[in-house]
């Protein structure tokens, strides 16, 4: 009979067979581009989780996800979750390396369309992740909490929105 750890982590690489699955947090100031933040390291943790490897051998490139997709995006803009995903899902094995696109959030060509555009052609290199371009990415709404853990513990990750209501 197998039983679940109390405790899991997907930062703690004891339960990843020592691997790092989870790279560090990033910081998106000024901009709003924290869906693709949150895609991006998802994606990340759970090809490293599946694949058993450091998520430091899966740097992926914000800046191709958020600014080069088929949607005109800018710093300001911001981008539902659900864009995001959809993004990933269609154009994840061809994203491109951190290194390739890096983020800069100080470089004012994050800031207006045309910008952003010169800046997705002006790429340094066009390399996409060997671990990436041969699989594929999906999405799928979970709403109980027992399928929400099971997800983490094979994933790695989950990404979730919560909207506020002012009044």
């Amino acid at each position: 009979m197998a039983t679940s750890p109390f405790v899991y982590s997907s930062t703690n690489s004891s339960f990843a067979d020592g691997k790092e699955v989870v790279n560090p947090a990033l910081k998106q100031t000024p901009c709003n581009t924290c869906t693709a933040f949150a895609t991006i390291s998802a994606a990340e943790t759970a090809v490293a989780t599946v694949g058993g490897i450091d998520a430091s051998d899966v740097d992926l490139s914000i800046v191709d996800l958020y600014y080069c997709s088929s949607q005109v995006r800018t710093c300001r803009s911001g981008s539902t979750l659900q864009a995001v995903l959809q993004d990933l899902k269609s154009r994840g094995p061809q994203l491109l390396a951190s290194k390739c696109l890096p983020y800069n959030p100080n470089d004012k060509s994050f800031m207006d369309s045309l910008s952003v555009r010169r800046l997705c052609s002006a790429k340094k290199c066009s390399d996409t992740n060997r671990f990436v371009a041969s699989g594929t990415f999906d999405f799928v709404p979970l709403a109980d909490p027992t399928e929400v853990m099971q997800y983490i513990r094979a994933y790695g990750s989950v990404v979730g929105k919560s909207s506020l209501l002012m009044l």
